[in-house]
């Protein structure tokens, strides 16, 4: 299918939309450390009327973008542990292939009829992963940061995890890692991969909560590696997806020029901030995504 068949043409209010919301997407890039995927490629398909698969891929290159400058914001106040993002980078990688495969296959499958009508089967799958993910990593995080009493979190598991002794073992001392087993950043890295390819989100809004819960990292920390390894999957995805057409570079451009001016408000905030607040914050704003989700469903 022609890509002008899949992306309507629109009008200076729609475009007023799509920097508006490359802005949002650019502060939470900032000052949470992930892509703002999890709210562009559904706003995209829902709101813009974009179907998936190019809503998908053109989610991940203006993601690619937004997070290279973010990254490089957080380098320069130290919040990037190199070392473990490069690490998670990696695996990242074989996980984006995986979710690109997934995509793929089932945007292949015949439509389902619902209530007498056809509905894509890729709009079904993708808006029900959208609701689990977000309202179950919302609803933690919010219970975890309103029951914490110190500002970063403290979790059993975390500490069990760092004990594992299956090599090889490496240490992570820019975020006060002494040892931990590489298969544990290497399987959150694999899964957030997957989702980057599948679900069109650089995996921030799940790798985030991972490295604080089962890693252990300090808030800062985690939001400024997360955003790098978020650039490598969503770099390597959207590639991916734009060999297939499954990307609009133009759409992608107004939604960049929004999240240039984003990132710089996200980057500030992000060093004033209460880490709990920030926590707090993304969790609330996961719940209103999921909310718009659940409303398309």
């Amino acid at each position: 299918m022609p890509l002008s068949d899949l992306t309507p043409s629109g009008s200076g209010a729609w475009y007023s939309g799509l920097v508006l919301l490359g802005l949002v997407t650019g502060v939470l890039t900032g000052l949470l450390g992930i892509g703002g995927g999890f709210l562009t490629t559904p706003a995209l398909n829902i709101l813009f009327g974009i179907a998936y698969p190019v809503a998908v891929g053109t989610s991940l290159a203006q993601i690619m973008a937004a997070t290279l400058l973010s990254t490089l914001g957080h380098w320069r106040r130290k919040n990037v542990d190199l070392k473990l993002g490069l690490l998670m980078a990696a695996g990242s990688l074989a996980g984006a292939e995986i979710g690109v495969r997934l995509l793929q296959a089932i945007t292949a499958l015949e439509p389902v009829t619902i209530s007498g009508r056809p509905q894509p089967l890729v709009d079904l799958v993708l808006n029900s992963c959208y609701l689990v993910l977000m309202a179950g990593v919302a609803a933690f995080m919010l219970r975890e940061s309103l029951a914490c009493r110190s500002g970063e979190p403290q979790t059993a598991l975390a500490d069990q995890l760092r004990t594992l002794t299956i090599r090889p073992v490496i240490s992570l001392p820019a975020s006060g890692i002494e040892q931990i087993s590489i298969w544990v950043p290497g399987g959150i890295s694999l899964a957030v991969g997957c989702l980057a390819g599948l679900l069109g989100i650089g995996g921030g809004f799940v790798g985030l909560p991972l490295m604080l819960y089962l890693m252990g990292l300090p808030t800062r920390q985690a939001v400024g590696t997360s955003t790098l390894q978020v650039f490598v999957a969503s770099a390597y995805g959207g590639l991916r997806h734009w060999q297939q057409g499954h990307a609009d570079l133009f759409v992608a451009l107004w939604l960049i020029l929004g999240a240039v001016i984003g990132i710089r408000i996200g980057l500030k905030l992000c060093a004033r901030v209460d880490a709990r607040a920030i926590r707090q914050g993304f969790a609330v704003l996961l719940l209103l995504a999921a909310l718009l989700v659940a409303s398309r469903l």
